[in-house]
């Protein structure tokens, strides 16, 4: 489990970091992209509208059987998760020595601006 957090289904399973893999930490994520000139007040309406659907009944049941780890937030939130991910990716493909397709592609990261959703764990 590279997720910050135990799977439902796995409780008993440590979680990298916990089996002392720390570098090995890392969620999945799940969001709602947008326009960069989206109003802030239309982004927290949307993830509001996503925290309120993943706190139904239904909605975990379903993902949490394959380990799934729901973890909603504020859009800011996301964009944070998202970024702090493309760091970490781009550290270990400089690590291995990957290259990307395109050395544009290497560099760029989405803005702040473009997320709107929330994030999840898997």
């Amino acid at each position: 489990m590279t997720n910050r957090q135990h799977a439902k289904i796995l409780p008993d399973v440590p979680t990298a970091t916990e089996a002392g893999y720390k570098s090995l930490e890392f969620d999945g994520l799940n969001g709602t992209l947008g326009p960069r000139d989206m109003p802030q007040a239309v982004r927290d309406r949307i993830a509001a509208d996503g925290r309120e659907a993943v706190a139904g009944p239904g909605l975990d049941s379903k993902p949490s059987t394959v380990g799934q780890v729901f973890n909603p937030g504020t859009s800011s939130e996301f964009a944070q998760a998202m970024n702090d991910q493309f760091k970490t990716v781009k550290r270990i493909g400089n690590t291995r020595g990957i290259k990307s397709a395109s050395a544009e592609a290497s560099d760029t990261q989405p803005s702040s601006g473009e997320t709107i959703g929330a994030k999840t764990a898997q």
